[in-house]
């Protein structure tokens, strides 16, 4: 029996026909696995053929038809091959995309809210529903030279000279009427704008520094926050109000999707 065993280990023909045979065999078993389906529904092309002659106005050609369906196709199988290759776990485009397209249908839509749930919302959040405060000064300007706009400031103290004959010409004039402070910031700087908040009225003061050069003010009035008016507040609240609603619902979904994953940060302390 050994002597037997010994000559099919070692004789070459039998070495041969044993890995042809395991060839044979994984040939066949390969051979007769069944390829991956795809399964395209009626409801899911006629969505598509829809969709299309939509945007088309007409009705689609049989090769229009034929084609949207191939590309379909194609997708499909590109989408899943993408997925074979882990792409969605090293591309950060397609993480995001996925990602937002979670986000969106874990949320889903919020219930229109009760007018008191819109009430206790603008109570909470009431110094976002008001006009900005409004500022109206005049102001001479001095481009380059500090010196110039404080001797000008003691000229106009001791009523030396009128205020039109001092200063350089600004280019949005002399006179700012009704300006918020948010424009003030974005046209003179920060700076300026934190200056003429705390102005007293009526009273030339300075000089103060903008981003374009030095300036004499004589704030005109100032005009606080006012409640905003119903026709802007009732679409804007009403909205703020979903957008609260949805990032609540997003909250509480991931909660309950991390509590079901055990997290662990390699070689961090968290």
């Amino acid at each position: 029996m050994r002597s037997w065993l010994k000559s099919l280990v070692t004789e070459p023909l039998w070495a041969f026909s044993l890995v042809g045979g395991l060839v044979f065999c994984l040939y066949n078993v390969s051979a007769h696995q069944t390829a991956p389906e795809i399964n395209v529904s009626a409801a899911v092309l006629d969505k598509l053929v829809e969709e299309r002659e939509l945007v088309m106005g007409r009705v689609l050609l049989p090769a229009e038809r034929k084609a949207l369906i191939q590309n379909f196709v194609d997708q499909e199988i590109l989408v899943r091959e993408a997925i074979a290759r882990r792409l969605h776990l090293h591309d950060g485009n397609i993480r995001h995309r996925l990602a937002d397209k979670m986000h969106y249908l874990l949320v889903g839509e919020p219930e229109e809210p009760q007018s008191v749930e819109l009430a206790a919302f603008y109570r909470r959040h009431e110094s976002r529903y008001r006009s900005p405060a409004l500022y109206s000064f005049e102001h001479l300007f001095f481009k380059a030279d500090k010196t110039d706009a404080e001797i000008a400031l003691q000229q106009l103290q001791s009523a030396q000279v009128m205020p039109g004959e001092l200063g350089e010409k600004f280019w949005l004039g002399d006179a700012i009427d009704n300006i918020s402070a948010a424009e003030v910031v974005a046209t003179f700087g920060a700076t300026f704008a934190k200056r003429i908040r705390g102005l007293a009225l009526y009273e030339w003061q300075g000089p103060y520094r903008s981003s374009r050069g030095w300036h004499l003010v004589r704030l005109q009035q100032r005009q606080p926050p006012e409640p905003l008016p119903p026709e802007i507040l009732q679409p804007r609240l009403y909205a703020d109000w979903k957008a609260e609603q949805r990032h609540l619902i997003r909250k509480q979904k991931m909660a309950a999707l991390r509590a079901g994953y055990q997290i662990r940060f390699e070689g961090h302390q968290q």
